[in-house]
């Protein structure tokens, strides 16, 4: 049974949610929160193996709520659940300890997938979640996005065909073990492959390539 912590400030999305959710009976809501602060109470109290935390909420949000739990419980994943689908929100998530991101518009079928994966120890990102709204940002921030942009796919475009075809399944959300076997190579191999795509992209971690990977492949 996969426990589940719901974080929202909206009580209907939390209610609908956990409908949703509890229709599948490997799962279980274990309790609710409407800010960070209280979802950061709730998961010492209920202790669950997911948490589905949304970003912008009253008090602490999403992202630093994130942060603070991470300090305290580095097994539970955390999935973002979030209307906002930004670059900078993703990476910031990300950076503070979330496994995955995916947006409100996922369908339900999806989004039991995405809590399933993040329970395994994949990463998640749901592809919508690119959908950046460039009339909101200033010259300067679409300038440096350009820029960031261009030099990612230059950086893709000197992959070896070997690279591409592991990044290719990182964003499918893949295992080393599972990328081992449908490329037929050791996992040792794939380990090192991975290696190299983190610094050739200048992340930090496996969850970061996996974000990444999936604009190119999603």
């Amino acid at each position: 049974m996969i426990k589940i912590l719901l974080v929202d400030d909206m009580r209907i999305v939390r209610e609908c949610l956990k409908m949703i959710i509890e229709k599948n009976s490997d799962f279980e809501v274990v309790g609710s929160a409407c800010n960070g602060l209280e979802a950061i109470e709730m998961c010492k109290k209920c202790k669950p193996d997911v948490i589905l935390m949304d970003v912008i909420m009253p008090e602490l949000n999403g992202i630093d709520a994130i942060m603070k739990i991470r300090e305290e419980n580095k097994k539970v994943k955390i999935l973002v659940l979030s209307s906002i689908g930004d670059e900078d929100n993703i990476m910031k998530s990300i950076k503070n300890g979330a496994d995955g991101y995916v947006l409100k518009d996922i369908g339900a079928e999806e989004l039991i997938l995405a809590i399933q994966c993040i329970n395994k120890g994949l990463s998640f990102v749901h592809k919508n979640a690119y959908s950046i709204n460039i009339s909101n940002n200033s010259d300067k921030m679409n300038k440096i996005n350009s820029e960031k942009q261009i030099k990612i796919n230059s950086i893709f475009n000197e992959l070896t065909n070997r690279e591409k075809s592991v990044l290719e399944l990182v964003a499918e959300g893949m295992s080393n073990e599972e990328i081992a076997v449908a490329l037929n190579i050791s996992e040792g191999r794939v380990r090192n492959v991975v290696s190299i795509l983190i610094s050739k992209f200048m992340l930090n971690s496996r969850t970061q390539l996996a974000v990444t990977a999936v604009k190119f492949y999603l």
